[in-house]
């Protein structure tokens, strides 16, 4: 029924979009069948059928393996502190910060908010250096706080946009009724603004997930231990003197994207939702 409304009673629309829909998706997961197929791989026919999609003899003991192999269990762990710590940070600020500019009043809002929003203009790579100076001089070098802090930074500007623009939507009545009842500024924030925004902060908390979850350029600068390794420089360093694991390297790639994959099923819904609301002013 949904999709007459939409597309009206010819079945041929319907068959192409889908058709398309399928086509594209097949695109998108392309490649990652050789990722999977080389992990299920033995390292001897990697070695002579490098480019068959089927493996002639599945191994998923290359799993295991790759967990006696490696501390993935430890990298993991260090991955998952530094991504929740970061989110829920930048879940916070930005979230403090958006509500103070869409709905509170004060001289300079508006510069302000330009100012914030171009430091989004700013590559990270060029303030590596910078940031690298501020953490050596607090002490913070071979930290786990040497990560989040710079990211949780570098995403707060961009949070604060996009919490701002789902905020404006929200209708003001809302915050007058609460007033008319004695409802202050946190009261207001915690009871109304934020149980509203769901999707908002879903898609936010997603998009920075994401971002802390893959990034290798920060722990590759800041880190030195190799028990502090998150996934990313983890993976990146399991590699032999002369050869490269490649089946147990791609079983660990699958393993380090499975979380991602499983958080982004659990918050579709609100993900879906933040994006098509974010940015509508009704």
């Amino acid at each position: 029924m949904r999709n007459r409304k939409l597309y009206g009673d010819t079945p041929g629309i319907v068959f192409v979009v889908y058709a398309i829909l399928s086509i594209s998706s097949l695109l998108m997961f392309g490649p990652f069948l050789p990722v999977i197929a080389t992990s299920l791989k033995s390292y001897s026919e990697l070695m002579l059928r490098p480019f068959s999609i089927i493996p002639q003899k599945v191994l998923w003991r290359n799993y295991l393996e790759v967990f006696q192999t490696i501390p993935l269990l430890e990298y993991l762990w260090n991955t998952a502190k530094v991504s929740f710590l970061c989110t829920g940070g930048v879940l916070t600020t930005s979230s403090m910060a958006a509500y103070a500019f869409a709905r509170l009043r004060f001289p300079g809002k508006n510069v302000l908010f330009v100012l914030y929003l171009a430091t989004m203009m700013v590559p990270g790579q060029i303030t590596l250096v910078p940031v690298f100076i501020l953490m050596r001089n607090f002490r913070l070098i071979d930290t786990h706080a040497s990560l989040i802090l710079p990211i949780w930074g570098l995403m707060g500007a961009y949070g604060t946009f996009l919490l701002r623009q789902f905020f404006l939507t929200i209708p003001r009545d809302l915050e007058e009724a609460a007033i008319l009842d004695g409802c202050g500024y946190l009261g207001r924030f915690c009871r109304i603004i934020l149980p509203l925004s769901r999707p908002a902060l879903a898609t936010l908390g997603i998009f920075t997930l994401l971002s802390v979850w893959n990034n290798y350029l920060y722990p590759l600068v800041f880190l030195n231990t190799p028990a502090k390794r998150t996934l990313t420089l983890g993976l990146a360093m399991f590699r032999g003197d002369v050869d490269v694991q490649w089946n147990l390297l791609m079983a660990g790639t699958i393993v380090s994207i499975l979380p991602m994959v499983v958080a982004f099923l659990a918050a579709q819904r609100y993900f879906v939702e933040g994006i098509t609301l974010t940015g509508l002013k009704g």
